[in-house]
């Protein structure tokens, strides 16, 4: 399963569940798209101990990470897939 996990809306404060779907309409995206209103996603899984939106996990059926980044940049689909590829 791919989602979302939206942390701010377009202020910069904490996205909800309305932002969140309005993100997801906007990119006419066919997964899962979360808000943070809490701030929890960030604090526990954002990158650069939690002040950069960007991170992102493969989690497998039985919940054990097998590949994260977590350090600030943007990644490409390319190295997800690698990523999936390789955790089959």
């Amino acid at each position: 399963m791919i989602f979302n996990v939206l942390t701010q809306d377009r202020s910069g404060a904490p996205a909800d569940a309305d932002d969140a779907n309005r993100f997801r309409s906007d990119y006419d995206l066919s997964w899962h798209v979360l808000g943070d209103p809490e701030g929890a996603w960030m604090a526990e899984w954002g990158a650069h101990d939690g002040t950069s939106q960007h991170s992102y996990a493969l989690v497998e059926a039985n919940g054990v990470i097998s590949w994260r980044v977590a350090d600030g940049r943007a990644t490409s689909v390319s190295e997800v897939e690698a990523a999936v590829a390789s955790s089959r």
